[in-house]
């Protein structure tokens, strides 16, 4: 995240902050998948949930690092304006199906199918 104190305070009173919304962090836990395939079914489930859990918790704390880092920066004087996000959808959208496609996942290309439904749903 930008941090305030990297800047002097008449740097920061200058400074425009663009926000897109298009960058998302993502947790995400690795397993061996050697190690993974070797698991009990039962205890692939508690992995599973320990991994979604984990996740889940990392990017709440990085959405509440973000926020804050956010506030501390507009404190100091940045000035804050939002952005049409169509321009990175526009750019995104070709590269982001290149890439599922490549990875051979039903996983991905669910998950990009669900990313497209919110955005045309939720207008975004």
């Amino acid at each position: 995240p930008f941090e305030p104190r990297t800047l002097s305070k008449g740097a920061l009173e200058r400074c425009v902050l663009l926000v897109s919304g298009e960058i998302v962090e993502v947790g995400v836990i690795y397993f061996d998948r050697a190690f993974y395939d070797r698991l009990a079914p039962e205890d692939q489930a508690v992995f599973d949930d320990a991994a979604r859990k984990a996740a889940a918790y990392f990017n709440d704390l990085a959405a509440d690092e973000q926020d804050a880092a956010l506030k501390r920066t507009l404190a100091e004087g940045a000035r804050l304006e939002r952005v049409s996000r169509a321009p990175w959808r526009d750019a995104l959208g070709g590269f982001a199906q290149d890439f599922v496609g490549k990875l051979a996942d039903d996983t991905a290309q669910n998950l990009l199918d669900a990313i497209e439904t919110a955005r045309t749903e939720g207008g975004a």
